[in-house]
């Protein structure tokens, strides 16, 4: 399978055209967590109908942002040039 960007983050960065990622899909009950690396937890804390709330623990040097977050283009940037956008937090 693969996962593309897609809405809001496609038309603020255009990145759907560039980035493909494969997509594992887990099942994990109350309590359950996923290792990422060796170094990133991800945990499922509470499930309340059609929400999920996932406790992430990760290193102060990685990264953890919502992805609607992670693609927002910063007000001062949103009239500056493309050169000007933030690096991408996938690389």
């Amino acid at each position: 399978m693969t996962c593309r960007l897609t809405g809001a983050a496609e038309s603020r960065l255009d990145l759907a055209s560039t980035k493909e990622w494969v997509m594992l899909v887990l099942s994990r009950k109350l309590g359950q967590a996923v290792n990422l690396g060796g170094e990133v937890r991800i945990t499922v804390v509470k499930i309340d109908g059609n929400s999920v709330r996932i406790g992430i623990e990760a290193p102060d040097e990685v990264p953890v942002k919502r992805l609607e977050i992670a693609f927002e283009v910063p007000e001062p940037l949103a009239a500056g040039s493309p050169e000007d956008l933030a690096p991408d937090p996938f690389i």
